[in-house]
């Protein structure tokens, strides 16, 4: 058993060597999670919260700091960033989705050599391959939202940990200060790791004090600079009023769909108990970071629900680290056993060649394809279930809309229909939206109350409707029904995906 763990864990001689030698550990997996992302990164029109970073990127600083002090306070720092990458580069889709794909890029390439350090190249190599493949996070890298930037905001601050760990300085100490309370910043959630670091630090046998007073210097300045937004996002807590009861089942269940594929999370599961022995501090840090997460938001949950893949999506490296250190193992197990088996010289037994673990890795990285292509690359035009192709029909509009056109808004989300809309029409072309209204109630807009005076005086109505069904007019409040079917009638209506756009006439 010596030999395998010789193979399996890296001398410090391996350690000691310069990022450069090891270009390829976390090059590789780096140039995956940017190619595996960017593979139809503007097929997909944005959904409601991608519009919600549009609008507040198109804010001014000062604006955008007075809006962060009413709502989405949380999400402030992300925005700031926003709205600096929108004022470099413009607000396309691809755009506004590249600073994910990069991030994804980087979570990749840091969790490959968190690998490298704790566990060698092939693991550290597996690890990132199996990060970059996978389809959650090649899911979130094509949102233009935060949750990929917090993976690799956690994972660079590990990285930086054990570095430190490994030869402290002030410098490494700042660094790791740094980017921690940037990972807060960017969601209060990803301070959730430090339980994992504080694990960490406290079992390693060199120069524990040393290390502590450093580390909560750290810990106190990255929670000094994260406590003014959550001072603020703790008086916005009914945002997060959507999310559903936080349960012991639900949170296994989160757990295990973490990757984005069934198949894949059933082999990060399997191979990551592979990975837990022998139990170490390594394994600790690992554990903690996988399960860490979990445990603190199903504690927090009878004060508030917060369990979210999205939110705890900066555990997957630990997942992937874990079945990476597993399969690497039982890997070599099984080629001594081969060996063994087939009556070679013992002093033959030893670890594989470094062909069989390139072709191991390549093997295992290329079992993962069909899993991600069948379960996250698909070729949708709506991001999620149930949103209308609020992107076609701004299209017809664009091509049809006359003087003197109005536009009235009904579905589930008539404010988010608004924005999108607001995004895809061509510059010059705004037209009036006079109603927006939910589904089953009046229109929001209190100019429409009573004898709904806002829609006189317009020559034609587009009703853009988030709703399917053959009348576009079934589920509107009666009020609003009755008010249209008295001034117009429909003259044309063209189906699109979840919704219809119509156009209304005068009677």
């Amino acid at each position: 058993m010596s030999v395998v763990a010789s193979r399996v864990t890296p001398t410090p001689s391996d350690q000691a060597r310069s990022l450069g030698t090891w270009w390829w550990v976390w090059t590789l997996p780096a140039v995956v999670a940017f190619a595996v992302s960017s593979i139809r990164l503007g097929h997909r029109q944005l959904w409601r919260d991608e519009l919600a970073t549009w609008v507040a990127a198109r804010l001014s600083y000062p604006e955008l700091a007075e809006e962060s002090t009413r709502v989405d306070a949380v999400h402030g720092p992300y925005y700031a960033l926003m709205h600096a990458w929108v004022g470099l580069v413009g607000d396309s889709e691809v755009a506004l989705r590249m600073p994910s794909v990069l991030a994804a890029a980087v979570a990749a390439g840091a969790t490959a050599e968190i690998g490298r350090r704790l566990y060698g190249p092939y693991a550290g190599l597996l690890a990132g391959l199996v990060l970059a493949t996978a389809p959650a996070m090649s899911r979130y890298a094509q949102e233009a939202r935060q949750y990929s930037a917090v993976v690799a905001m956690v994972a660079v601050a590990t990285l930086v940990l054990i570095l430190v760990v490994r030869r402290p300085s002030p410098a490494r100490w700042v660094a790791y200060g740094a980017v921690l309370a940037g990972a807060g910043l960017l969601h209060l959630l990803g301070l959730l790791v430090v339980p994992a670091h504080v694990a960490y630090l406290l079992a390693s046998s060199r120069g524990r004090r040393a290390l502590l007073a450093p580390a909560f210097a750290a810990w106190a300045a990255a929670i000094a600079i994260v406590a003014p937004v959550l001072w603020y996002a703790q008086r916005q807590t009914g945002l997060v009023e959507w999310i559903p009861p936080t349960t012991l089942d639900r949170t296994l269940e989160l757990a295990y769909e973490l990757s984005g594929s069934e198949q894949l999370g059933l082999v990060l599961c399997l191979a990551g108990l592979a990975g837990c022995w022998p139990l170490d501090r390594r394994v600790l840090l690992l554990l903690t970071w996988a399960l860490g997460p979990f445990a603190a938001l199903l504690l927090l949950s009878p004060v508030r629900d917060l369990l979210v893949a999205r939110y705890v999506l900066f555990a997957l490296p630990a997942w992937c680290l874990l079945a990476a250190h597993g399969a690497t193992g039982l890997a070599a197990v099984a080629w001594r056993w081969a060996r063994r088996t087939a009556g070679l010289p013992r002093r033959m037994w030893v670890g594989p060649p470094r062909w069989l673990g390139i072709a191991a890795v390549a093997l295992a990285v290329a079992a993962l394809v069909p899993s991600v292509l069948a379960e996250h690359r698909d070729v949708r035009a709506i991001a999620v279930p149930g949103d209308s192709d609020v992107r076609r029909m701004a299209g017809l509009l664009a091509r049809r809309l006359e003087p003197g056109d109005a536009v009235a808004i009904h579905g589930r989300h008539p404010r988010w229909m608004d924005r999108a809309l607001d995004y895809y029409l061509p510059a010059g072309i705004d037209p009036p939206v006079v109603v927006r209204a939910w589904v089953g109630a009046p229109p929001d807009d209190p100019s429409c109350a009573g004898a709904m005076s806002c829609l006189d005086g317009f020559d034609r109505l587009w009703l853009v409707n988030g709703r399917r069904g053959d009348d576009p007019l079934r589920e509107m409040a009666p009020e609003l029904r009755a008010a249209l079917q008295e001034r117009f009638r429909i003259a044309e209506t063209i189906r699109v995906r979840n919704g219809s756009l119509s156009l209304l006439v005068p009677r």
